[in-house]
């Protein structure tokens, strides 16, 4: 991102996200980064697959999280919480199980072991 773009990131995304779904034709358990939803051609292959689970986190979790976090690179188009109202929809669109998080739920081992 840092030295080509968002857009170029994306694209590359777009290109690794279809070689994995494409390598693995009897399903894979493929953790996305929550911008895959932002490219329509992502979109339309996750509408394409049996099982789309997003797990849903409470927005002040998120924030704090990415705040934390300063290996990623920083999404300076809008703020976290615009970018979360703007995904929302494509996330509702594509998933058909919604695995939700209660606020503050930090505890990944339990999670790991309800999901």
């Amino acid at each position: 991102v840092k030295s080509h773009g968002w857009k170029a990131f994306r694209e590359a995304e777009t290109r690794v996200f279809k070689r994995i779904v494409t390598s693995n034709p009897y399903g894979a358990i493929i953790a996305c980064g929550g911008g895959i939803v932002v490219t329509p051609e992502n979109r339309e292959i996750l509408k394409t697959q049996p099982r789309v689970v997003e797990v849903v986190r409470h927005i002040e979790d998120i924030v704090a999280y990415l705040e934390l976090d300063k290996t990623r690179p920083a999404y300076q188009i809008q703020s976290t919480r615009d970018t979360y109202q703007e995904r929302t929809p494509w996330f509702d669109e594509c998933a058909g199980w919604h695995f939700v998080m209660e606020k503050g739920d930090d505890n990944w081992k339990a999670t790991e072991e309800d999901f």
